[in-house]
């Protein structure tokens, strides 16, 4: 049974599952035999980034920066720990997608596997191809069933505009990729939006609002012309 470290203590984990991979980074969906207690609640099931060059002092710099987001009261995900699995170091962060029943995470940067170029590009660098196999991303899932329409529109429109303003009044800057959308699959509404993606977070520039505002919004494209039908 593999194990992960997570402070200075070993958890069992009774289930991993490749969730997502980068270009420099592999995510892994990890359930675990005994919960772990972060702020006085029980996570049983936790997701587990590690950085595919063994870049192993990013792991303090995303631990920086969402100690920065959570004293700005910035939107982003509960915790945040170092962690160590198959004697790799990486983060532990909170699985998104078990907030609330009904309701998923999807990354606005998401881009959908062209088979024949990726075995052309494959065949370029005469390397082998590999079918890849993202089925198990909240991204795939929304993909191949889309939203109708997004019911609540005006009100993510307020929600946009929001965040814009608290991220840029607290010195927080982003890019189209740090955005994740909360989907109330039920309801085909947006519910909740925030930071997710730490890789180009960046804090105390100057006149940035513009940047922040041309961020949102193609995040918010991209997450229309992939997951709504009728946008």
């Amino acid at each position: 049974m593999s194990e992960i470290y997570i402070q200075e203590k070993s958890f069992h984990i009774l289930s991993e599952s490749l969730l997502a991979s980068g270009g420099n980074h592999n995510v892994f969906e990890l359930s675990l035999e005994e919960p772990i207690l972060i702020n006085l609640l029980p996570y049983s099931n936790i997701l587990f980034r590690k950085n595919k060059n063994r870049n192993y002092s990013e792991s303090k710099s995303l631990v920086r920066i969402f100690d920065e987001l959570r004293n700005r009261d910035i939107p982003t995900i509960s915790f945040l720990e170092k962690g160590i699995y198959k004697n790799e170091e990486g983060v532990v962060v909170e699985n998104l997608n078990n907030r609330k029943q009904g309701q998923i995470y999807v990354s606005s940067n998401y881009h959908p596997q062209d088979k024949f170029f990726l075995q052309l590009k494959a065949s370029i660098s005469q390397s082998d191809y590999a079918e890849p196999d993202n089925s198990n991303s909240k991204e795939f899932y929304l993909y191949h069933n889309k939203l109708k329409s997004i019911m609540n529109l005006q009100e993510v429109n307020n929600m946009i505009k929001d965040f814009i303003t608290l991220c840029t009044n607290n010195k927080v800057y982003f890019t189209e990729d740090s955005i994740f959308f909360g989907v109330d699959l039920k309801k085909q509404t947006i519910s909740d939006i925030l930071i997710g993606d730490y890789d180009f977070v960046r804090f105390d520039k100057c006149d940035e609002q513009e940047n922040n505002n041309s961020a949102m919004n193609i995040a918010f494209e991209e997450f229309k012309m992939h997951f709504v039908e009728n946008a």
